[in-house]
């Protein structure tokens, strides 16, 4: 009898050492799988994300429970079931033909008739090329040749879509595994990397109770100049660096642009020439006030009756600075900033009342009176690019409706710190309350 346990028992053991080391090995192909035009690939460790996820089901049951009772309806057909995921997936991408639109590399089918009713029960648009067909809603692309698929994305609409298309279709030059793009997406152990030509490399990573963007950014990609940093974490919210002007209005759009203009009178293309890119935000709490507001109305014999009324507000102590010796003149001369009753007080901004003061090399904003120009003295400053604290849940426990941006998302979310230090290091951190699986399921689903 014993035998027989001791031999079942080593069945049991073979066969989950098995199963284990053929679906979650660490071996990653890549051959024939990344073209050589890519200059940004992100690998998505599916098999690691898979048991990740499992691993938190097993410890925390009762956090699922409830979510699955309440997505019971499932539709006839599901792209997850037509298709045989690999063990990794490779997104690319480039700057020259696929500009801002991301591709998968290929993934098996597994019932094609089955994928092709899925496409037609979510209503995708079919349209044939020469040598596939692909289905179309809104900003994803489904390509399909032969009996694999590649999907295709963009944030935007993707526009030049066969263009694109025909171009995936031809490549036949791919990186070897010498390629340093592909050594270091290989040599990855984390849920998802990401490495550039240009030698930027990012993991994301799930340990506990957080998710971490862990790597370093190469001085190409770097949205950041060196810079000594003020951050504490004894704010609500706190944020320091400084910016490449170009980096942040590249990005706005000429509508845009003139929209705020026609609305503040103040350009922004002169604040870019006037701002040298330094920040400083420190939202330390938030202040609360009553203020009582006398109103009067007459009864039928018209007889004055005065009416007291407290009215609630809430104000953010907000505190920032922004660098560069003109901004603060060049937002007089545009009448943003007033000489009202002796205070300087920046106009544009309808929510609060918010001070504005001056030195030789900064503006200042602040809603506390009582602040002065030499605030961000007094505070530590650190050689990083970029320093950032949010502290959720102190933001959260604020629970007026005044001044308050909040979503369901917030409400699992402990706290949120980075850093990208002097050398282009990067460490970003968000901390939850239960554990990153969750919340990234309710997020998904």
């Amino acid at each position: 009898m014993l035998k027989k346990v001791i031999f079942i028992i080593l069945i049991i053991i073979c066969t989950v050492f098995t199963f284990g080391y053929f679906r979650y090995n660490r071996t990653v192909n890549t051959a024939n799988k990344i073209p050589v035009s890519a200059d940004v690939v992100i690998r998505m460790n599916l098999r690691e994300i898979e048991y990740t996820m499992l691993k938190d089901v097993v410890k925390h049951p009762f956090l699922y429970f409830k979510s699955i009772k309440n997505n019971q309806h499932k539709k006839a057909f599901s792209l997850f079931d037509e298709v045989v995921f690999p063990s990794n997936v490779f997104f690319y991408s480039n700057n020259n033909v696929l500009k801002n639109t991301w591709v998968s590399t290929t993934i098996e089918i597994k019932n094609k008739m089955r994928l092709l009713s899925f496409f037609n029960q979510d209503k995708f648009v079919k349209k044939t090329l020469e040598k596939a067909d692909y289905f179309i809603n809104k900003k994803t692309v489904y390509l399909i040749n032969k009996n694999q698929l590649r999907i295709v994305f963009n944030l935007d609409e993707i526009s030049n879509i066969e263009t694109k298309l025909n171009t995936i279709l031809n490549t036949n030059n791919y990186l070897n595994d010498e390629n340093s793009i592909v050594q270091k997406l290989k040599n990855s152990k984390e849920l998802i990397a990401i490495s550039t030509k240009s030698k930027s490399f990012l993991e994301l990573g799930v340990d506990e109770n957080e998710i971490s963007i862990i790597g370093e950014l190469s001085e190409k990609n770097m949205p950041f100049l060196s810079y000594k940093t003020s951050v504490t974490n004894r704010s609500v919210l706190s944020f320091s660096g400084k910016v490449k002007k170009t980096f942040l209005f590249d990005y706005l759009k000429k509508s845009s642009k003139d929209n705020f203009e026609k609305l503040t009178n103040v350009s922004l293309d002169s604040i870019q020439t006037h701002w040298n890119g330094d920040f400083n935000v420190k939202l330390a709490s938030f202040i609360y006030k009553k203020d009582t507001i006398l109103t009067y109305e007459y009864d039928d014999d018209f007889n004055k009756i005065a009416t007291t009324t407290i009215q609630k507000t809430i104000v953010p102590d907000l505190n920032i600075s922004l660098g560069g010796s003109y901004i603060f003149t060049y937002l007089s001369s545009k009448k943003a900033i007033k000489n009202i009753n002796g205070e300087k007080i920046l106009v544009v901004n309808p929510l609060f009342k918010t001070y504005a003061d001056k030195n030789s090399k900064e503006l200042f904003l602040y809603s506390k009176k009582a602040v002065h120009a030499n605030y961000y003295k007094n505070n530590q400053h650190v050689n990083n690019k970029f320093s950032l604290f949010f502290d959720v849940e102190e933001y959260l426990k604020t629970q007026e409706d005044s001044l308050i941006i909040s979503n369901d998302y917030l409400t699992g979310i402990k706290n949120v710190k980075a850093v990208i230090t002097k050398n282009n290091k990067v460490d970003f951190k968000v901390v939850f309350k239960n554990t990153p699986q969750s919340f990234i399921y309710k997020m998904l689903k």
